[in-house]
């Protein structure tokens, strides 16, 4: 973990978080909707931001919300 700013937590990964099974499609949804959805339990937690080793990625470069996943 990271730290919270607001009501977004930010997590920060090692690199070993990319290694997903990038063949199949559901994989990377299925991992952002585990952390998502366990997270938003805190009161304090509505948002979570991803980092890879410290910085941002591309492949993680949005802000998660539950009202995303649901849309």
């Amino acid at each position: 973990m990271h730290g919270i700013e607001g009501d977004c937590l930010t997590l920060d990964f090692s690199s070993d978080f990319l290694n997903y099974d990038k063949t199949d499609e559901k994989t990377k949804e299925n991992l952002i909707n585990s952390l998502v959805n366990t997270l938003t339990q805190l009161n304090e937690v509505n948002s979570i931001k991803i980092l890879i080793d410290g910085s941002e990625n591309e492949e993680f470069s949005e802000v998660y919300t539950v009202q995303e996943l649901t849309s």
